[in-house]
């Protein structure tokens, strides 16, 4: 991967960071990885809620004119349909390049996919007959992070200098993998984010006012004899406000409060 490149992936982990909205996430993932490879048309799709399909959440296509970002946009064309993971005798779905991708992992990388019989362009077919275009050559990968599978990154028709369709190149499948390995890192820590802001609200929903300042307080200085000292009450009223606190969120330790607290175990 070239210098150059490198320093357009650290550019983009930094704007990563700092974005909380998912939609906008993945949108500035796409238009970044059909920048950098060339890539006319591509779309990211997620594992959605049940675990059972795949969704498309970003399909931008230049030559169309196309863009679309997130379920609402998704679901307001009314064409792109979600695919299933599974056959109807349970085994993987391997019928698309998408499902093929996420389930081994292995980066697609296709030339010509009207050169070849295989079952899996029978999707990209449907959707060329659809719109009209013509997808050729495509280049997939799975986003997955320390086990979590998110989804599958996939660009469509690489064009050289001359417009003509090419296919995509090692370098390519070099820029795939750690975009998609990027997007991967900022999704599973937004939703990590989200789900601590949940267990957060979830205390709120059971625990008092002054329980709700033990409990941030404890986080902070470790000891009740600290926290009794800290809010200005006796370290006994203290205790039996920790022991009600555990009680209410059926825990029996500091350290599961603290990860509660805090959110270790969404991490």
């Amino acid at each position: 991967m070239s210098a150059e490149c490198q320093y357009d992936l650290m550019d983009i982990i930094t704007s990563l960071s700092s974005m909380c909205d998912l939609n906008e996430l993945f949108d500035r993932v796409m238009s970044y990885g059909l920048a950098a490879t060339r890539a006319d048309a591509g779309s990211i799709y997620i594992v959605d809620e049940s675990g059972e399909h795949l969704e498309f959440v970003v399909v931008h296509n230049k030559s169309l004119g196309a863009k679309f970002n997130g379920r609402v946009e998704m679901q307001k064309a009314d064409f792109f349909s979600k695919l299933p993971l599974t056959l109807d005798d349970g085994c993987p779905n391997l019928s698309t390049i998408a499902t093929y991708s996420l389930h081994t992992g292995e980066t697609v990388n296709i030339s010509d996919s009207y050169a070849s019989s295989d079952e899996r362009f029978e999707g990209v077919r449907s959707y060329d007959a659809k719109t009209g275009y013509t997808s050729k050559s495509i280049l997939a990968e799975r986003i997955s992070h320390q086990g979590a599978t998110v989804g599958v990154l996939q660009l469509i028709n690489r064009k050289d200098c001359c417009d003509n369709i090419e296919p995509f190149s090692q370098q390519d499948e070099m820029l795939i993998k750690a975009l998609a390995s990027i997007a991967a890192v900022a999704f599973v820590n937004r939703k990590a984010q989200f789900t601590i802001g949940s267990y957060k609200n979830s205390m709120c929903s059971v625990l008092t006012k002054s329980e709700m300042r033990v409990v941030e307080t404890i986080v902070q200085v470790g000891s009740a004899k600290e926290v009794a000292r800290v809010i200005g009450v006796s370290p006994s009223t203290v205790r039996n406000q920790i022991q009600s606190i555990y009680q209410k969120l059926g825990i029996n330790k500091k350290t599961d409060l603290v990860k509660l607290f805090i959110g270790f175990d969404a991490v």
